[in-house]
């Protein structure tokens, strides 16, 4: 039985502009749409990416993004294509791909923190530690090998 490595993104593709009112009174009123996609790909076979369309939310014109990924969204995606299927996947820090510690059976789940963290040392003075970007994980799999 081998695992196999996966590397899971979410990514807004394209901004699209909704003006449904024209008039300065309502300017509230506009929207931004944002195309959105998830991609997973298995490690070093770039012909593996399997893109996956997400929901296209709105948004204020000024709004910096459409968001994290939410669990409603994430679920279907975990179970239909991931799950049962002996893998290692690498992700971002986002909520919905954690699922409170709890994944189905076949899925490792890693991810990667981009935030500096604030650390309190033995003396009581908190200070902020910078991110590690690249960090060597051991898995024990089923059946106690190490990957």
């Amino acid at each position: 039985m081998k695992w196999k490595s996966l590397f899971c993104e979410r990514h807004p593709m394209a901004v699209i502009n909704c003006n449904q009112v024209q008039d300065e009174d309502h300017a509230e009123r506009v929207a931004t749409e944002w195309e959105q996609w998830c991609g997973v790909v298995s490690r070093g076979k770039p012909h593996t990416l399997k893109l996956l369309q997400l929901r296209k939310p709105r948004t204020r014109v000024r709004a910096p993004g459409p968001g994290p990924i939410t669990s409603r969204e994430w679920e279907p995606i975990l179970q239909e294509n991931l799950a049962g299927r002996n893998i290692i996947l690498h992700t971002d820090g986002a909520r919905a791909y954690q699922r409170n510690g709890h994944q189905p059976a076949g899925v490792k789940h890693d991810w990667v923190v981009h935030a500096k963290q604030k650390v309190l040392t033995p003396h009581g003075i908190q200070i902020w530690k910078r991110p590690r970007f690249v960090k060597v994980v051991s898995h024990v799999l089923p059946g106690g090998r190490c990957h």
